[in-house]
């Protein structure tokens, strides 16, 4: 490890540069800085890189974690089994997943930039696992394959934050009782989905490819926004289909073929306008949708070419 507090409390550790070997697979890396049993500890303007996991958190209180950047890791900032965690004002890019919490208890994750982590096929910019009363507010999630993934997770709040470009914005797993409210999603290749996660507040939100009305003025539309994905499922069977996103033909076989209700979730009372900052990235939405198109492709083609060569 760079560094490892084990049973060590009240620390600091701040204006560091750790960096592992890059040629070595992610697996047989360690961790950045290893943080276990250890309670209010502060790890600050640091930087992390080729390393397994930027910042590990385990079986920890009160540590805050702020200013940092990790790059080119397995995890960003990885979060086991803590309570009263801050993690604040992060950088986390070119990673499998940006930021990483898991059975946790009152977790404040605020204005981190989670970016550009698509290394793998499962890439994630935020994943809340059996995670309670967390406040996720105030953070960019841009360019990830998943932006949030909230997995048998109930009574966090999500606030305030910008998800964008993602192959899907926000997806719900067994996760209920969660306030989801204030967001902004934006060029999402898919905006949601939902699974056995039927009981979560998910209105107020700004959504840009949504067609609302408001006749009083209010600033809310009077027509509820429907996150259905249809466009997720077709393309898991089939891959190539991801080629057709937004045309014509896709938006037809939408209107055919109905996905279970159970798997959608409803905002009741959509923003009309986007409430947060306009972020300007590089790219655009179609450059987006065609990398995830021609990496799904890719990847259903030389599956084909290997059952074939079997055969």
């Amino acid at each position: 490890y760079g560094s490892h507090l084990n049973d060590a409390h009240h620390n600091e550790i701040s204006n560091v540069t750790i960096t592992g070997e890059e040629k070595r697979a992610v697996a047989q890396r360690d961790h950045g800085i290893l943080v276990w049993t250890s309670d209010h500890n502060t790890i600050h303007d640091s930087v992390f890189q080729h390393v397994q996991d930027g910042i590990y958190v385990e079986k920890s209180k009160g540590n805050h974690i702020y200013n940092n950047v990790a790059a080119n890791l397995r995890y960003g900032y990885n979060l086991m089994f803590t309570n009263e965690t801050v993690l604040a004002d992060n950088e986390s890019f070119g990673n499998i997943s940006g930021m990483m919490i898991m059975g946790t208890y009152g977790t404040i994750a605020k204005r981190n930039y989670l970016h550009h982590n698509l290394e793998n096929i499962q890439s994630l910019g935020l994943l809340l696992y059996d995670v309670q009363d967390a406040t996720i507010a105030d953070n960019e999630i841009f360019y990830n394959r998943i932006g949030i993934f909230v997995e048998q997770a109930e009574n966090n709040e999500i606030t305030n934050n910008i998800v964008q470009g993602n192959y899907v914005g926000l997806q719900f797993l067994k996760a209920n009782e969660n306030d989801i409210h204030d967001n902004v999603f934006i060029a999402n290749i898919a905006q949601g989905q939902a699974e056995a996660s039927s009981e979560n507040n998910t209105n107020r939100n700004y959504w840009d490819d949504h067609q609302g009305l408001d006749v009083n003025g209010d600033g809310v539309s009077d027509i509820s926004y429907e996150v259905d994905p249809f466009f997720l499922h077709i393309t898991d069977v089939y891959p190539p289909l991801s080629l057709l996103f937004d045309s014509p033909g896709m938006m037809f076989l939408e209107q055919l073929i109905e996905t279970p209700e159970e798997e959608k979730f409803i905002d009741q009372s959509p923003l009309m306008e986007n409430p947060l900052p306009i972020q300007e990235e590089d790219g655009n939405r179609s450059i987006a949708v065609l990398i995830f198109s021609m990496v799904l492709l890719t990847i259903s083609s030389t599956t084909i070419y290997m059952g074939v060569k079997r055969k």
